[in-house]
């Protein structure tokens, strides 16, 4: 597993080699369906939520802001990671699926989940340790970081489905459109809903 996480995020940054690069990693694969995907999803959500549960910890320590709470808190990062990251994980290569397709693409759902998770799943344990880098180094680190995981993703379809360059670009834009527009018209007001139930229960109490 490992030694595949390692080849997938480091194809050569020459799209015609990383193409290659991950067409042989897919040939060669054993089980590539999304059963396997989902299973290295939730070890990589396993090791970042005990990253992030152990810098929780510290900077809790350092700030003098420990509690009973931060060790629940780490706890309950530890346990909710893998759970969300899989959750993510699966509906977005559906909508990239989804979307591939409609632009012409020739992948599977098992194939494309395999080696997005083979990108994804290395990737998310790195952006969850360089959260540990405060201030805008930190920030300016885990930005190239999003931008180079991107890339991959767009290699990955490139060569999974079999089209051009310009559609897997505009795979991933139509994708990032429909995360930014469930989040904004979806999500907020969902969670500003919550929010004003929850202070109208209080006043109410």
């Amino acid at each position: 597993m490992f030694e595949i996480w390692i080849r997938a995020i480091r194809p050569g940054l020459a799209v015609d080699k990383a193409i290659a690069a991950y067409e042989t990693l897919l040939a060669e694969a054993p089980n590539p369906t999304m059963g396997t995907a989902v299973k290295w999803v939730a070890i990589s959500g396993v090791i970042a939520g005990v990253i992030m549960g152990i810098a929780a910890l510290i900077f809790g320590v350092a700030e003098g802001q420990f509690s009973e709470i931060l060790p629940l808190l780490s706890i309950g990062i530890v346990i909710a990671s893998p759970i969300l990251l899989v959750i993510v994980f699966v509906i977005s290569s559906l909508i990239m699926l989804g979307i591939a397709k409609a632009l012409g693409g020739q992948g599977n759902l098992g194939n494309q989940s395999y080696m997005l998770a083979a990108v994804s799943g290395p990737m998310s344990i790195i952006f969850s340790a360089l959260l540990i880098i405060p201030g805008l180094v930190g920030s300016l680190i885990s930005l190239s970081v999003a931008v180079y995981t991107s890339w991959l993703s767009m290699v990955v379809l490139r060569a999974l489905h079999q089209y051009s360059g310009g559609r897997a670009v505009l795979t991933m834009l139509i994708f990032l459109a429909i995360v930014f527009g469930l989040f904004f018209f979806v999500v907020l007001p969902l969670a500003f809903g919550l929010f004003l139930l929850l202070l109208v229960s209080i006043f109410q109490f």
